[in-house]
């Protein structure tokens, strides 16, 4: 049986998930150029949102214990 953690943790990793994109988009900005880091960001946000997805809906994230 998978350990589950518990949901304001599951809630605050997601949350951390969807946040994530902010932060490389200052990264990118400042590493690669205005352009290339808005490119990298809208990449990268892309996937967070997907895998945020997947842990609510496959993984059964969004319903309490």
């Amino acid at each position: 049986m998978k350990y589950k953690f518990p949901y304001y943790i599951r809630l605050s990793i997601i949350l951390i998930i969807l946040i994530s994109p902010i932060l490389v988009f200052q990264l990118g900005w400042y590493f690669l150029g205005k352009k290339d880091g808005l490119l990298l960001a809208f990449c990268y946000g892309i996937i967070a949102v997907t895998y945020a997805c997947y842990k609510f809906y496959l993984d059964n994230w969004r319903d309490e214990d």
